[in-house]
């Protein structure tokens, strides 16, 4: 789950989660709004006070499906 749906769903403010985790406000926001991946211990927090529902992957943009598929060295040397 993105961090902007979890605060949505939650009805937390950015202000308030930003508390939670020990990070300032604007941290929060450039999460939020300027594609800013956190500091890994500040991704393991945000983890443990979303209850496991934003993981680092989703801090990460990795998600299933979204990154392009690549062809392994086999089936590139077979496509030769």
């Amino acid at each position: 789950m993105r961090l902007d749906e979890y605060l949505n769903d939650h009805n937390i403010s950015p202000a308030a989660f930003a508390e939670t985790i020990g990070v300032r406000r604007m941290q929060v926001w450039r999460y939020l709004n300027a594609g800013v991946v956190p500091r890994p211990q500040v991704i393991q927090r945000i983890f443990e006070a979303s209850e496991g529902a934003v993981t680092a992957n989703d801090l990460l943009g990795l998600h299933s499906g979204c990154l392009p598929a690549v062809a392994s060295p086999m089936e590139a040397s077979d496509a030769a």
